[in-house]
């Protein structure tokens, strides 16, 4: 079965993607990525690293997208979406370096919760360049960063 699936602005058409839902819209068959919380699988297990590329990726974005407007740093992460990466634990840490290579964001508070530690001292407190690179050298020690 294909499906009619938006990317970059472009409408293709594709074969439905796993664990993503329909709906319909008058001739049109379209997919959406499912957010509701899933059963494991062994399907899981096969796919588990494009899976969670896959879910970190949609959910960082629904995160991004809807806390844009949100200025308290504790109110994002109170965000299901951001709740829902850090409780995906210590395997998205290389996702979360990867965006941190980009833009830093917020993702310090899940860094903190995920790893257990935080390697900014008080002194670099509020310096998010600072912050960032105290993250990366200790992502880089323990091989999380590439």
């Amino acid at each position: 079965m294909t499906c009619v699936a938006q990317s970059d602005s472009e409408w293709h058409d594709e074969p439905a993607p796993r664990n993503w839902r329909h709906a319909r819209d008058d001739d049109n068959v379209i997919f959406l990525r499912d957010a509701r919380p899933r059963a494991v699988s062994m399907d899981d297990a096969n796919d588990e690293a494009f899976s969670l590329a896959d879910d970190f990726r949609y959910l960082a974005d629904k995160w991004i997208a809807e806390t844009a407007h949100i200025s308290v740093t504790a109110d994002a992460a109170m965000h299901p979406s951001y709740q829902r990466i850090i409780g995906l634990g210590v395997r998205v840490l290389p996702y979360i370096f990867a965006e941190m290579e980009t833009s830093p964001r917020r993702w310090f508070w899940a860094l903190r919760y995920i790893t257990g530690e935080n390697p900014a001292s008080p002194e670099i407190a509020g310096n998010v360049q600072k912050i960032a690179a105290a993250w990366r050298e200790w992502g880089l020690s323990r091989g999380w960063v590439h």
